[in-house]
């Protein structure tokens, strides 16, 4: 076969084992982000005027629940809401497009293998409420390489697309940037001077997410950010991938950072004289600036699998420029394992428990993992899991309400009169409507209903729109009136 003709057929070949490493996802069950944001979500079913009205105004966070502003992913999930394997199936080709925008760039076949069969990426794909970070990845990949074929114009069009799918798309200013200095050796006034229409777009995207749709102070969350150790967990996770889980955590202690940031350091040092090695040394860097915490934002994670997707494209390109033998033979074996391990992590992402399960052992410490593993327990009526997994989860978080009030329901569901006390130790922290209603049907079930009545009231008092407890009230009234 000619040149030409492999070139030809590389992105079928691409779509292709695509497709056979994410076949589990296309008939998967609907859970975690996918249930309320996607499936589930009131606002993607909205009659279309009120759909489209919304989608580009302020109230848009509230109907979508969401924290980021993406019109373009919230279109393309309501065109294919009523067929999920074909926007599951969505995913799944964005993700070869990505593979061979790596190709396009890099000129290896082998960087794009890479990319195709990381394992880490697979919860970016698998979850068609990701699709945001592979729109993203696809605009910062396009333009990069419209700007290496001169096409400027065409770039900055990129840059916009990428906005209206995820803010995160902003980064394509620093690497196109880094590429202007490093590998093109522009001076960086000449540089910025050739990107001020991606600054002038960038501006303009600015005003308009946070000047008007909504301010940065709302979005804003109290946290303690840690950007040193998150830089630290994803450039290792670049090169030893963490078993399967949905929820992260950082290891204990402070001497993995410097272990891990070592190295890295050390490599920029050595690389400093290579203008396009030092590019694919700081895209990781770059791509990651939105997810360091720099910025706090909400998170039931301090690191997750999808944050590293496009940082992982540089990487994956950057590995595959060794023309040596013996390392051509371990990355092409490198791809075989990757491969192995992504259908693996495919397979069990089919099984919400089975993950539930995987990430409470992979993220030990991570309170979010725990009360995954607790719901799931609770699915099933394995209240004895359900009650020692929400405790786990209330020991590592004991300021955060919702842990106690899931170790609430895991003990009511367990038939145990320790419930209350968890419920009102959530209530002591922060009032809550699911608190209050939750507590209520422990005390309905206690036989004390006129505490439980009260309880329901004031759950609807603080939640308006939310029925169930008015419901729940309305009807112990009237088993009361006929008593």
């Amino acid at each position: 076969m000619t040149p030409a003709r492999r070139e030809a057929a590389l992105p079928f070949l691409l779509v292709a084992l695509a497709f056979v490493l994410y076949a589990p996802c296309l008939t998967a069950p609907v859970y975690l982000d996918d249930g309320p944001y996607v499936f589930g979500s009131a606002f993607l079913r909205a009659p279309a005027a009120a759909f489209w009205t919304t989608l580009f105004s302020p109230h848009y966070f509230a109907a979508t629940a969401e924290r980021t502003w993406q019109p373009l992913v919230s279109a393309l999930n309501r065109l294919f809401l009523d067929w999920p394997a074909l926007l599951r199936a969505l995913s799944v080709l964005l993700h070869a497009l990505c593979a061979w925008l790596v190709y396009r760039l890099s000129g290896r076949a082998l960087a794009a293998g890479l990319l195709l069969v990381f394992p880490l990426a697979a919860e970016a794909v698998f979850f068609a409420a990701f699709k945001g970070h592979l729109l993203a990845a696809a605009a910062a990949l396009g333009a990069l390489l419209a700007w290496r074929e001169g096409r400027r114009g065409l770039s900055a069009v990129l840059l916009a697309l990428g906005l209206l799918c995820k803010e995160t798309a902003l980064v394509i200013g620093p690497l196109l940037f880094l590429h202007a200095v490093l590998v093109e050796r522009l001076k960086p006034v000449e540089a910025l001077r050739r990107l001020t229409p991606h600054a002038v777009l960038a501006a303009v995207y600015l005003l308009l997410r946070f000047g008007w749709l909504a301010a940065l102070l709302e979005l804003l969350v109290p946290s303690e950010p840690r950007p040193l150790a998150a830089l630290a967990w994803y450039l290792g996770a670049l090169v030893w991938p963490p078993a399967p889980g949905f929820f992260r955590a950082f290891p204990e202690g402070d001497a993995w950072v410097l272990l891990l940031l070592a190295p890295y350091g050390a490599l920029l040092w050595a690389r400093r004289r290579e203008p396009e090695n030092l590019f694919l040394l700081l895209w990781p860097l770059a791509a990651l600036l939105p997810f360091l915490h720099l910025i706090p934002f909400a998170a039931k994670s301090p690191v997750a699998d999808r944050y590293l997707y496009l940082a992982a494209a540089g990487a994956c390109w950057g590995l595959s420029r060794s023309d040596h033998k013996r390392a051509r033979v371990a990355l092409a074996v490198l791809v075989v394992l990757w491969g192995w391990g992504t259908l693996k992590r495919t397979t069990l992402y089919r099984d919400a428990d089975a993950l539930a399960a995987a990430g409470a052992w992979a993220a030990p410490h991570s309170a979010a993992a725990q009360q995954f593993l607790a719901q799931s327990a609770l699915s099933r009526e394995d209240f004895a899991t359900a009650v020692s997994a929400s405790e786990r989860a209330a020991r590592l978080e004991p300021r955060d309400p919702q842990n106690w009030t899931w170790l609430g329901i895991a003990r009511q569901s367990a038939k145990r009169p320790d419930a209350e006390a968890a419920f009102r130790k959530a209530l002591d922290i922060q009032e809550t409507p699911q608190a209050r209603a939750n507590l209520g049907a422990f005390l309905e079930d206690a036989g004390r209903p006129a505490l439980a009545l009260k309880e329901y009231d004031r759950a609807a008092e603080l939640a308006h729109e939310w029925e169930k407890p008015r419901r729940l009230a309305a009807e112990l009234r009237a088993r009361s009136k006929r008593r």
